[in-house]
């Protein structure tokens, strides 16, 4: 039995929903211009009528917009969209569909102050609207699909001309539904095996392909996969074996011009499936099973050589002197070794509960949610079997995570220290005559 790992890049996928017996026909995939079935939909919550039919917005442009809880793109465009409906009042409807139970799905929406519709538990709008990314957008009026695209896609501009009956969109999101991201890229049906021995592969962005990278072990090969992702992002993860806190942009120094910087990471103000579309990459390599240990030297090889061409860039590890907030013990009394059971990991706004797990999960934990702070997090404990910690803060909160943290005997503050840090540079003129552009 094949052993996978994958690692989701950007968020991805979820739906789900309830019909009325005599409301379900078989279920087949539309496409833009056709008509939607008006099935009566239930699971909605944050609107006033208990079920709905697609015919309930005849009169207006309705959105559907597929999401999840755990999908942070899909989270950052809440506010955007509730600030819409209430622009647009009775000429728009923009209704949110999830997998998700009703549960979770009413307390995320809590947490983001959206008083959006969502419908709930979905099962059948999915198959309607088949994708494989998220967010993903349905523009649908007078009853017919008019648009798929992106969520950045949904602005004043564009509602504005889809209510005039005006062209919105000039790249739809089409996604590839045959797409296997476990499978060796650009073979069977495009002039190739399945069988290859060995393989590396680059290529420019592939329209229709979802956002993916991961790693794949079976008994004949691995494979490492990146389709659709930033240079940045392959370095990341031809790198993060070393240290998972190795892929957060503050363990990475980019020491290249700003003409090029915008090539390797989106600039602020600009859409990121546009930008993606402009500067993405697909990365696929296949090696025999007995050379599972060499994947990634083989990965960071290939990026190297590839990018100094392309680009004039290579990416390593250097030592590099960084500000850090350094987890630390400060109280020997306390000893967090844990008393063994199963593991636990749960955390939400306001508590933690670690048990039996290495520290690294919490150390993790800290990384993502403060990951937009150019400070890297490092440990300092000298824990190195499983803990068990609890705490009673938001770990989001730096100072109210201080506090408790001096309840276990552990703090966590900034200080200087020489660290890993991946760095991606140019070469220097004379070691690449060639033009790299």
């Amino acid at each position: 039995m094949k052993k996978i790992t994958i690692y989701i890049v950007l968020a991805t996928l979820c739906l789900n929903f309830t019909v009325h017996a005599q409301d379900k026909p078989n279920i087949a995939a539309l496409k833009i211009g056709d008509k939607v079935p008006d099935m009566t939909i239930t699971n909605i919550i944050n609107y006033p009528a208990k079920a709905i039919k697609i015919s309930d917005f005849k009169d207006k442009l309705l959105i559907l917009d597929f999401w999840a809880t755990y999908c942070t793109p899909c989270l950052h465009l809440l506010p955007r969209y509730d600030s819409l409906q209430k622009q647009f009042g009775n000429k728009l409807q923009i209704l949110l569909i999830t997998k998700e139970s009703r549960e979770k799905a009413k307390a995320q929406l809590k947490r983001f102050h959206s008083g959006l519709p969502s419908v709930t538990s979905d099962e059948n709008l999915t198959k309607l609207f088949p994708h494989t990314s998220i967010p993903h957008e349905v523009w649908i009026k007078d009853g017919k699909i008019i648009a798929t695209g992106y969520g950045e896609d949904v602005n004043k501009e564009a509602i504005v001309r889809a209510i005039h009956n005006q062209p919105i969109l000039t790249d739809l999101k089409e996604d590839d539904l045959d797409f296997d991201h476990l499978a060796p890229l650009l073979i069977n049906g495009n002039g190739g095996q399945s069988n290859i021995f060995y393989q590396s592969l680059i290529t420019p962005y592939i329209n229709g392909l979802r956002t993916v990278a991961g790693y794949d072990k079976n008994t004949e090969r691995v494979i490492s996969v990146a389709v659709n992702v930033s240079v940045i992002s392959l370095y990341h993860q031809a790198f993060n074996h070393l240290d998972p806190l190795l892929s957060f942009d503050n363990r990475t120094v980019i020491d290249v011009p700003d003409s090029l910087k915008v090539k390797l990471v989106r600039p602020v103000n600009s859409g990121f499936h546009q930008w993606i579309k402009q500067y993405g990459f697909c990365y696929d390599l296949v090696l025999p099973s007995n050379y599972n240990g060499k994947i990634y030297s083989v990965m960071r090889n290939d990026l190297n050589r590839f990018f100094e061409l392309h680009y004039g860039i290579t990416g390593h590890i250097e030592k590099r002197e960084m500000t850090c907030l350094v987890l630390s013990r400060v109280n020997d009394s306390y000893s967090l070794e844990s008393k063994g059971g199963e593991p636990v990991f749960k955390s939400d706004d306001a508590h933690l509960i670690l048990k039996n797990l290495p520290i690294s999960s919490f150390v993790l934990l800290l990384a993502n949610q403060h990951r937009k702070l150019q400070t890297p997090i490092l440990d300092e404990t000298g824990y190195r079997t499983p803990i068990d910690l609890t705490l009673n803060a938001d770990t989001g909160n730096l100072e109210a995570l201080r506090k408790e943290l001096l309840k276990s005997g552990l703090d966590i503050a900034p200080e200087k220290r020489t660290i890993d840090m991946l760095v991606i540079k140019q070469k220097a003129i004379s070691d690449n005559p060639e033009n790299p552009e």
